[in-house]
């Protein structure tokens, strides 16, 4: 969905809002998806709401920026006007409901490095999943890879920073800590180690292997994977993430990228 999305000049959210939610981390090759024109959503009018009413509740205030919208065809309709239902529309510049990318990190027990918590699991279910795993304290950060391209940072829908290298090249622990994912997730990022160090987490994405089995304790600057293509990528690349009580942080404000 993010290489889709990237493909086309919009958000991941935008392609989630124009199409039935249970696609989000199960595309496949050759499935069929409606691509929006422009960011917003795409809504399938049903029961009694009018326009004014549909636009206001994807934060537009403006109807006219639905009824004018050169994506509708909505000629002599009015913000008072009931659309039979089944009407497609687009919603330019609307927003739906709020998309969890990827699962958050359970925690049992005191705190380690204070509210880490003493035991973690991430993503139950998944094949990486590790399960139950003790809690390790971080150390120091360092970079996750020594030669890349800077590719994309972080927003607030893409919570953490993309690094082109070459595929294979070593990827490294960010930080001292224990793996609490390594395989194959879900929900787009191919081959994946995620590592706990206490309160922090960080993920590994699009990995080409994985070097670190569940549970293993890794210091800062161990090679843990290489750089791949896997999941929803455009390219080889890195996809990085740092995450504090599961809180996205930007990467570049700790590692000088």
């Amino acid at each position: 969905m993010f290489s889709i999305a990237e493909r086309y000049g919009l958000t991941p959210e935008t392609i989630a809002w124009s199409n039935d939610r249970s696609i989000i981390g199960n595309l496949r090759p050759g499935q069929v998806i409606n691509v929006l024109p422009v960011d917003g959503v795409y809504h399938t009018t049903i029961g009694s709401r009018t326009v004014g009413e549909i636009a206001a509740s994807y934060g537009i205030s403006d109807p006219y920026i639905v009824i004018d919208s050169e994506y509708n065809n909505l000629f002599g309709v009015t913000p008072e006007t009931v659309l039979p239902s089944g009407t497609q529309i687009v919603i330019p510049g609307g927003e739906a409901e709020q998309i969890s990318w990827n699962p958050t990190v359970e925690r049992e027990g005191g705190d380690v490095n204070q509210s880490g918590g003493s035991f973690v699991s991430f993503a139950p279910g998944e094949a990486g999943s590790c399960g139950r795993v003790s809690n390790v304290g971080g150390s120091f950060w360092s970079s996750p890879i020594d030669a890349y391209s800077f590719v994309r940072g972080f927003t607030s829908w893409h919570t953490g920073v993309d690094l082109s290298a070459s595929p294979g090249t070593p990827v490294k622990a960010a930080n001292g800590g224990v793996v609490i994912f390594a395989g194959w997730n879900s929900w787009g990022y191919g081959n994946t180690i995620v590592l706990s160090h206490g309160p922090f987490t960080t993920l590994y994405g699009h990995l080409s292997s994985i070097n670190v089995g569940c549970g293993q304790i890794v210091n800062a600057g161990q090679v843990i994977g290489g750089v791949g293509n896997t999941g929803n990528s455009s390219g080889p690349h890195l996809h990085f993430e740092i995450r504090y009580l599961d809180q996205p942080q930007n990467p570049t404000a700790t590692i000088p990228f």
